[in-house]
């Protein structure tokens, strides 16, 4: 908790510069209130983790003066209202890591911020675009690697979104069945379920 209560300290400092002040640990900009926040998950019958983190992000927040609702709906109303209207404020999402991160494309290409597509954040970037359609075509590792990292630099700075945690999770198979395919995301992928096989 003491890192926490340092980070808190920090935010309130970066705050205090650009112009905010609380009343009653209320948020105040140009005089008024900031409007409550409301932070978007699935039900936690389809992630119950995420709901956990909303959770704690609602309190991380009210600890800097910002008052946060978590609103959970059902996984198909959540993905309707984040992904095809764009309407939140703030949500939460996993993304299932692969050893080629074709992720960095699908979710920050500016092309795919139409509605329904995976890029609700609204992302655009000419110079990311140029190396996302790059790294589509480029078949040497080393250079797909390189500019996989020139990717990450843009995202690191211009900050779409923010990956909050990368959690460590134990997966078990049953030994019933041979072949799964471990890989930084778990093995319940879909290169797993296009190999196991019955073990005779």
């Amino acid at each position: 908790d003491g890192d926490l209560a340092e980070r808190i300290e920090k935010v309130r400092e970066l705050l205090t510069k650009a112009g905010y002040r609380w009343i009653n640990n209320t948020l105040i900009f140009k005089g008024r209130p900031i409007r409550e926040a409301v932070i978007l998950v699935p039900s936690p019958f389809s992630d119950p983790y995420l709901y956990k983190i909303a959770m704690i992000v609602q309190e991380w927040l009210s600890r800097v003066g910002v008052k946060a609702r978590v609103i959970v709906y059902s996984l198909e109303r959540f993905i309707k209202e984040v992904f095809e209207k764009h309407e939140f404020d703030i949500f939460l999402y996993w993304i299932e890591t692969t050893p080629y991160p074709d992720y960095l494309r699908t979710m920050f290409y500016s092309e795919f911020s139409a509605p329904g597509m995976a890029n609700a954040f609204g992302y655009y970037s000419y110079e990311y675009d140029l190396l996302a359609e790059k790294v589509a075509g480029e078949v040497n590792l080393a250079k797909r690697r390189e500019l996989i990292l020139k990717m990450q630099e843009l995202l690191a700075r211009d900050i779409p979104c923010i990956p909050l945690l990368s959690p460590e999770m134990i997966e078990v198979h049953s030994g019933r069945f041979s072949g799964w395919i471990s890989i930084p995301g778990g093995i319940g992928n879909r290169w797993s379920f296009l190999t196991i096989i019955r073990v005779k």
